[in-house]
């Protein structure tokens, strides 16, 4: 392929394989030079990418001019991880999936047309990004799936970042995906009921994997801290101090997606049947997240920035959240 770079604008062109482009992202991710910020596939087979020049490139010397490099197969040696390879098939489903849901949210915002050719850029980002999406254990670790989530949607995210839509607009039509997707298990009765045998057993359960995760074996994976909640309201607690979806984020230059993501745990508390109370996240630039969990309650109180975006989104008052800060049920 040949590509031609430009120091004024920082823009790399390239006409090729969509193959090609994932070898590409896949150099300049691992050689922590440059950070990609975007990538718009155009019709046919030309490409462009937008860089915001870090560093020096190693494999370019800029000049007053643009130059041009020749680069063959993937050089790399990073390949699709095998958990992924085996279910790739689900996860491209399970992606379109979440589109079709998104379709009709998106189509409120721009044209039929536009939304077919965003549909069509999302689901070939999803396929690079989950070329190289980092393993953190697969069904080992039950946050594996939050991870393909935040892939999925950061997928969906950069080509309505590109065309102008606010990460405010992407961010609802995402929960409100996810919140139809789960509506069967939101419609189940509140309460679950846990003896102390039973609770006792989820705390065991919960200060093992946090002490797993302290041990770091995956970068992206999360870590966590266990916190004692005896005497209180809630039966445990969990500080995140590390998470996976703000590293894979800053990855692709979407951070300010992060807190939107934050908002689904009001969907999958309530859907478990559990009540969360969180007064700050990472994605939000605190120290951790911290979750003080009930597991016999509905009732959700969470940080300022989801409190907030569930009541402007009319979500509060319909008891979607089962009671968040500020609800007046």
């Amino acid at each position: 392929m040949a590509l031609v770079v430009s120091q004024t604008c920082g823009v790399l062109r390239y006409a090729g394989r969509e193959s090609d482009l994932r070898d590409l992202m896949l150099e300049l991710d691992s050689s922590n030079r440059a950070e990609l910020v975007k990538v718009s596939i155009n019709t046919g087979s030309k490409l462009t990418i937008s860089l915001a020049i870090l560093a020096i490139i190693s494999f370019v010397f800029f000049t007053s001019s643009c130059h041009f490099i020749e680069s063959g197969e993937n050089n790399t040696g990073v390949t699709m991880h095998p958990y992924y390879q085996q279910q790739k098939e689900k996860l491209t489903t399970d992606f379109s999936d979440l589109m079709e849901l998104i379709d009709p949210l998106l189509r409120q915002h721009v044209d039929a047309a536009t939304a077919q050719e965003i549909s069509k850029d999302a689901h070939a980002r999803y396929a690079v990004i989950l070329e190289e999406l980092p393993y953190i254990g697969g069904d080992d670790n039950w946050l594996t799936g939050n991870l393909i989530n935040g892939a999925m949607a950061a997928a969906f995210y950069l080509p309505l970042k590109e065309r102008g839509l606010s990460v405010d607009k992407a961010g609802r039509m995402f929960y409100e995906a996810v919140e139809q997707a789960m509506s069967e298990q939101l419609a189940k009765p509140a309460v679950r009921a846990h003896d102390a045998e039973a609770v006792q057993r989820i705390r065991d359960k919960e200060r093992r994997f946090a002490a797993w995760t302290q041990k770091r074996e995956y970068p992206y994976n999360w870590v966590a801290q266990y916190v004692d909640c005896a005497g209180t309201h809630y039966d445990y607690g969990r500080d995140w101090v590390e998470c996976g979806i703000v590293k894979l984020h800053k990855r692709y230059g979407v951070e300010e997606l992060s807190p939107y993501l934050c908002l689904m745990d009001c969907i999958v508390f309530r859907a478990s049947g559990q009540g969360l109370h969180r007064t700050k996240t990472l994605a939000e630039g605190d120290d951790r997240c911290d979750f003080r969990i009930n597991l016999s309650s509905r009732e959700i109180h969470m940080e300022p920035f989801s409190d907030r975006k569930l009541r402007e989104w009319g979500k509060c008052g319909s008891g979607c959240c089962g009671g968040c800060s500020g609800c007046t049920q």
